[in-house]
């Protein structure tokens, strides 16, 4: 991140201190949605991080935000998120994990189709990349 000249915000429950050794600044969630230009999750799925991206957050990002989630689906509210791409919102949305991912990936759905609404809609956006939760292989 240094050699690109980039500031690190971060948010968490528990400060590290060999992220803020490496230059992190710790912050209020708020705060980091309305200035990142890249948002990045990587927290488990727990009823306090369910829709940690919910309506407000994604309205208090920036217009062409990148948002990145790799961790657990249930942490983007994806109808509020299909709502904001569809406002113009976004330089970005990349989505390895999806928050009604189980049973629609790694089957083959070829025969029959996918009847979910919202994933359908998701992948129409230029702007989205959806990915079948990769991120569990590596």
């Amino acid at each position: 991140a240094h050699g690109f000249g980039m500031k690190l915000l971060g948010w968490d429950v528990v400060e590290n201190p060999a992220c803020v050794e490496l230059g992190m600044e710790y912050v209020e969630k708020e705060r980091l949605f309305a200035e990142a230009d890249l948002i990045s999750l990587h927290v488990p799925l727990l009823p306090t991080t369910q829709h940690l991206i919910n309506e407000a957050a994604l309205k208090s990002m920036k217009d062409d935000v990148i948002l990145v989630n790799s961790s657990r689906g249930g942490l983007i509210d994806t109808a509020a998120l299909v709502t904001e791409l569809r406002v113009g919102r976004f330089l970005g949305v990349g989505l390895d994990v999806y928050e009604a991912e189980a049973g629609l990936f790694f089957l083959d759905k070829s025969l029959e189709g996918v009847d979910d609404d919202t994933l359908a809609r998701l992948v129409t956006f230029p702007n989205v990349i959806v990915t079948s939760h990769q991120a569990y292989y590596t």
